[in-house]
């Protein structure tokens, strides 16, 4: 497979997507250049329509991103009056429960689990002031260099989670609980984590503090409706006199004579209940009175000569039991 042009191209280009190249980059957790505009169209397809106008995409719009703020307003709420159950001794826990947002939590959580259970000495060197561990993580079955700063609690891993993620990685916190650490540096507390990273300082042009809610900013637009929204976006206004009226007799959804098909006609008739006719002695949809044979012209049916034969029998049946009584 030496000569294979493919595999000898993406050998060259290894530093590209190969995770060991570029372990010591931010990367966000992989958050793909496509999935921010695909998540978007997806949320926004639930409320537009490509039948509408632009008057009605304006306001669709506006509501979507209604349903965004609330949205957000709510997940904060959760946030900042909640607090997820600690899962491990560590002190560094609790701090990290009061600044990580309640998902960012739960990856820290899973890190704090590994660090009690599967993390073990490996070896220690100290070089002045910091000290270089040899974490044995008994997951992976291989050892990591952590190195540790005793007088500023810097720390760095040889996983590179940190550099990556923003998450401080297993290893460091098993350290970091032998140390006695028992709050997160605010190097490692990244501010896209935190509860109030929705609560950036935003400065007007004269660089003096404003409101960071969007509403509060657009006072002017808060305070009108939506039909004066709608007036400003045209650049026309509403008229109060009105030409147009209802007619007087309209005929509503409902009223009026159903037009049915001949198929549908013939449906309906065929699974109409039959009944005998008293002039042609026959099971059909129609009665004496409608019956296209004349009354006298009428012949007799079937079912007549049926009835008529059982009440000869019967007679001879009568007069046979009153014989046999009279002879005896």
């Amino acid at each position: 497979m030496e000569s294979n042009r493919w595999l000898k191209y993406v050998f060259a280009i290894r530093q590209k997507w190969i995770p060991a190249y570029f372990r010591d980059l931010p990367l966000g957790c992989l958050l793909r250049t496509t999935q921010r505009s695909e998540s978007s169209n997806s949320y926004f397809k639930r409320f537009e329509s490509h039948f509408g106008t632009l008057v009605e995409f304006w306001m669709r719009y506006n509501s979507a991103i209604e349903q965004q703020r609330h949205t957000q307003r709510r997940v904060d709420n959760v946030n900042e009056h909640s607090m997820l159950e600690k899962v491990g001794p560590m002190k560094v826990e609790m701090h990290a429960s009061l600044v990580y947002t309640h998902p960012i939590f739960e990856d820290f959580q899973n890190e704090v689990k590994h660090a009690i259970c599967s993390m073990g000495v490996g070896g220690l060197t100290t070089v002045g002031a910091v000290e270089y561990h040899d974490v044995h993580d008994g997951l992976k079955h291989m050892s990591f260099r952590v190195e540790f700063n005793t007088k500023t609690n810097e720390s760095k891993c040889a996983c590179k989670l940190f550099e990556r993620h923003g998450i401080v990685c297993r290893h460091i916190l098993w350290v970091w609980n032998g140390r006695q650490v028992h709050r997160i540096p605010d190097p490692y507390v990244l501010a896209r984590w935190t509860k109030k990273s929705y609560r950036p300082v935003v400065r007007d042009e004269n660089g003096k503090k404003i409101p960071t809610r969007f509403r509060e900013n657009i006072t002017d637009q808060s305070n009108k409706t939506k039909n004066q929204e709608i007036e400003a976006l045209l650049g026309i206004t509403a008229s109060n006199d009105i030409d147009l009226r209802p007619p007087n007799k309209a005929k509503n959804k409902g009223s009026g004579k159903i037009l049915r098909s001949s198929k549908e006609k013939a449906k309906t008739k065929q699974q109409k209940r039959k009944r005998r006719c008293g002039n042609c002695k026959k099971w059909v949809n129609h009665n004496s009175r409608t019956c296209t044979l004349p009354f006298a012209e009428s012949p007799p049916s079937d079912d007549d000569d049926e009835e008529e034969s059982e009440t000869e029998e019967l007679l001879n049946t009568k007069h046979t039991l009153q014989e046999y009584e009279s002879d005896a």
